[in-house]
């Protein structure tokens, strides 16, 4: 007994020891980056030079419990494009390492707000765009041509495995900048956990044979020793369709040859997913991936394939779309694919990646997802106060969901509303430039419901109001 005890024990440790944790700025922002110099060497000790990020709870840094990810939000300032191809980016631990992991590779003239997600290096994740590119980063919660970076420093690969000794203190993140037109910092977080990307080998060459995914840990898949295949969504022929129909009646970008998809099975354990798909790498070529759930619901096999019309493959049911123009508009960059949409806890989704013009390459997936009743704040029915950010303040008064923002700053907000099932409700993103009010009465079923409010000014913030009605 007392040996199961102690192996119950390791075992939970080990568990925890996966566990990712997020930890943001106490900066106030948004903050200008003009006149910003700072180094390992002489850091500074304000912003604009130094952003601290106070971590708790992560304990002593190894190989399964690492900085996993550097977030760092770069914007225009709400005043027009700004450089942010001429900023450098260093991260002190709280034991003095300090290593450059950002030296540009943004637009000069770059506009609204760009994600960098800078992810430490490995042999599978491949840059998501070309330099000088527009639309390089991961926004949360949005769909299109996004992803993550290389964590690299004037063309050298970051390790952040390189940091040892205890997280546990005060990070700082260090800014340098050479132009005279500098973007603003609008957020910073870090993200620890296990680093450890799972390879896959050759699995996944067709539905029949997937990958079989947590939907979360990363892993690293290829495209080299594909074959194109028949039951691909909505394509036409055996195996290598050239012919791409609507899929379950709806058309998107999805509609290039397929030469050699991997697909990729999982089972939503959450209400929000979100998938983040790196870029192909290689000259002159690009990806395509979408998300897809079975649409014959009367078979047992998701695979097996039915007859399809002259314009439509009945199989599948669209979840998510590629970027428009996937192939193109963007000869010559690596594009990276994020898919983000509202999953069904208990339903199997498929995401097929296919490179173009059978380009053989590994690429890197990560996801993540949130239920909708985490991170609850339980309030009396239509009462405030709220939780209140740097700039935004959120509250629900007499049945109307309100919003209350900086009346120069414009923030994206996605609201959803779930019944006590977890069914959704109501789904909508929307544009807040000032105050926004909505009516959310009509959308409230009797009994027991929860209003997810997000915003992309403090990314993976997240608050959950319960209701009852």
């Amino acid at each position: 007994m007392k040996k199961l005890v102690i192996l119950f024990i390791a075992l939970v440790f080990n568990l925890l020891s996966f566990a990712q944790k997020t930890f943001s700025s106490s900066n106030t922002f948004p903050t200008n980056l003009d006149g910003a110099n700072g180094s390992c060497t002489a850091p500074g000790t304000t912003a604009p030079n130094v952003f601290n990020v106070t971590v708790s709870g992560v304990g002593t840094m190894t190989n399964l419990n690492q900085l996993l990810l550097a977030s760092i939000d770069l914007s225009d300032c709400g005043t027009g494009s700004k450089n942010m191809n001429a900023v450098q980016i260093r991260i002190m631990s709280p034991t003095g390492q300090c290593y450059g992991i950002y030296s540009g590779g943004l637009s000069t003239i770059a506009t609204n707000t760009h994600y960098l997600n800078l992810v430490s290096a490995t042999n599978c994740l491949n840059n998501p765009n070309t330099s000088n590119d527009n639309q390089s980063g991961a926004q949360y919660f949005e769909d299109g041509n996004n992803g993550y970076f290389n964590a690299q420093f004037n063309g050298v690969a970051t390790n952040y495995s390189n940091f040892t000794g205890n997280a546990d203190g005060t990070w700082k993140i260090i800014f340098s900048e050479s132009t005279v037109n500098p973007p603003c910092v609008e957020s910073i977080k870090l993200t620890f956990g296990d680093p450890n990307v799972i390879q896959q080998g050759t699995t996944g060459d067709n539905c029949s044979n997937p990958i079989v995914w947590d939907g979360k840990s990363p892993i690293c898949a290829n495209t080299t020793g594909m074959t194109g295949s028949n039951q691909m969504p909505g394509a036409v022929g055996t195996s290598s369709p050239n012919s791409f129909l609507t899929i379950d009646g709806r058309s998107c970008a999805w509609n290039q040859a397929n030469n050699n998809d991997v697909w990729v099975k999982y089972v939503a354990t959450e209400n929000t997913t979100c998938l983040s798909i790196s870029g192909i790498s290689g000259t002159n070529i690009a990806l395509q991936s979408i998300v897809v759930t079975d649409a014959n619901t009367n078979d047992a096999d998701p695979c097996t394939q039915v007859p399809k019309t002259a314009t439509n493959d009945p199989n599948w049911k669209v979840v998510s779309c590629p970027r428009d123009s996937i192939y193109g508009t963007t000869a010559g960059t690596q594009k990276n694919q994020q898919h983000c949409f509202t999953s069904e806890i208990g339903k199997t989704y498929y995401l097929v990646v296919d490179g173009d013009g059978g380009a053989n390459s590994k690429f890197w997936i990560w996801g993540f997802g949130f239920n909708s009743v985490l991170n609850l704040e339980e309030r009396p029915i239509w009462t405030r106060p709220v939780r209140q950010l740097t700039k935004t303040n959120v509250a629900i008064v007499n049945g109307i969901l309100k919003t209350e923002t900086e009346n120069r700053k414009t923030y994206k907000q996605n609201v959803i509303i779930f019944d006590a099932a977890g069914k959704t409700l109501y789904k909508n993103v929307m544009i807040v430039t000032a105050n926004l009010s909505i009516d959310i009465n009509q959308y409230l079923v009797s009994g027991m419901n929860f209003i997810k409010v997000m915003l992309d000014n403090e990314r993976y913030e997240q608050w959950t109001f319960k209701v009852i009605k």
